[in-house]
């Protein structure tokens, strides 16, 4: 196969690949070299190709450094058209080749925004936030933070956004400072993240009354990049999620008197207990045995409530992972390819779409009747199923104590 051809320029390159840039912004420049082989049978180098790609961004999307410009519109925009939108943006003083300071001028440093709708809904969502950072590619390299929460019913609503030059201490604590004050404004929420250094220290600092614990998948990636064992990783991961049947006291009773029984052994509720997680630590300890750093030097820097389930006291409400922020990653992944004024009003349009689309089905739920969202229906559905012989009276919700009626299906020919 020739190599490249003279003729073959970035800006030639760019006009043949132009459809495939449209179609795909995430289009891998591998991808593009392949696609001028099989057209021209030569080979254009990786560079040429990158360069090309940039060109067809700029040709469909604007300039990069113009699009620095064009966000300040947009934020005018959202902030007199879109009622009660929040952002919050960050600049720096310019100063030019010579080292003065030009006024009139500014530099981009960082940005936050969320939308009204966002924040209304947060207080009908789960007291559980999960926050994480990805990048954002093209001629400038930043970070987009997303703040995530879930409804009853498992949908996912972003809450929040910042992009911010880095992942540090001062980007998280500016992150945390604005999600504070405009959208969780609760105390005790559980906030799950990836263990960054900068959002614990962000956290610590601000004073904010929340409960920071950690998504079990990084907890795993880091044990694993230490011991290279995935069996111990596996073992790992399991203390952490697994969960066994808690023990409570329950009053038993059915129609036929000679039935009336006291149980006090009846599972109510999952829940790792304490003691079962302690052992299975000292038996993964004692396998481990041997290697530095020792699995307790290793953990030293997680307290148990923020990586395990049994010490969580209820506040992670299942969740032991960041995948909601995944799933929202995956949404915007196409986007994180562009200028930054694409990426501030692509959340805008995402939203604008959800939101709708989610309310209508919320409203015609209510118009129909419904107290409880469909899947706490289908839940208590299959539960009634599971039960369709006992009846369950509330006797105190604080000692948990409870009155179950059973009905036993008598056999015809044997009496009452």
């Amino acid at each position: 196969m020739s190599q490249d051809h003279r003729k073959l320029d970035a800006k030639s390159i760019c006009n043949c690949i132009m459809p495939l840039v449209k179609d795909s912004s995430i289009i891998p420049v591998s991808t593009l070299i392949a696609d001028m082989q099989a057209r021209f049978q030569y080979r254009v180098s990786y560079r040429k190709a990158w360069w090309a790609k940039q060109m067809a961004i700029q040709q469909l999307y604007g300039d990069w450094d113009e699009s620095y410009n064009e966000l300040q519109s947009w934020i005018s925009a959202m902030v007199e058209y879109v009622p009660r939108t929040v952002v919050d943006l960050q600049t720096l003083p310019y100063r030019g080749p010579n080292g003065e300071l030009e006024l009139g001028k500014r530099v981009f440093r960082r940005l936050f925004w969320t939308f009204d709708p966002c924040v209304r809904a947060f207080s009908h969502c789960k007291p559980v936030v999960q926050v994480d950072g990805t990048w954002l590619y093209g001629k400038y390299t930043q970070i987009l933070l997303i703040a995530v929460a879930q409804d009853g019913n498992g949908n996912v609503l972003p809450i929040a956004f910042v992009i911010v030059e880095s992942e540090n201490s001062e980007s998280w604590a500016y992150f945390i400072r604005n999600l504070r004050r405009h959208v969780v404004r609760q105390d005790n929420i559980c906030i799950i993240s990836d263990r960054s250094k900068g959002l614990v220290a962000a956290i610590w600092q601000s004073e904010v009354p929340w409960r920071s614990v950690y998504c079990i998948r990084h907890i795993a990636v880091n044990f694993h990049n230490e011991y290279k064992n995935r069996d111990w990783r596996k073992r790992i991961v399991n203390m952490g999620k697994n969960i066994v049947f808690k023990f409570v006291f329950v009053i038993i009773s059915n129609p036929f008197p000679n039935f009336n029984v006291f149980y006090q052994n009846i599972y109510i509720e999952y829940e790792l207990e304490p003691h079962r997680f302690r052992h299975k630590l000292v038996r993964l300890e004692t396998d481990m045995a041997g290697y530095k750093p020792s699995l307790t030097q290793w953990l030293s820097s997680i307290e148990p409530w923020q990586w395990a389930q049994c010490f969580d006291d209820g506040y992670r409400y299942g969740h032991m992972t960041t995948n909601l922020l995944e799933a929202v990653n995956f949404v915007l992944r196409r986007t994180r390819h562009l200028l930054i004024s694409a990426v501030f009003s692509a959340t805008f349009y995402r939203l604008a779409t959800l939101m709708p689309k989610i309310g209508l089905k919320q409203a015609k739920q209510l118009e129909a009747g419904h107290v409880y969202v469909e899947k706490i229906r289908n839940a208590m559905k299959d539960n009634t199923q599971r039960a369709r012989l006992m009846n369950v009276e509330l006797y105190s919700r604080n000692l948990e104590t409870f009155r179950v009626t059973e009905y036993i299906n008598r056999r015809s020919g044997i009496p009452p």
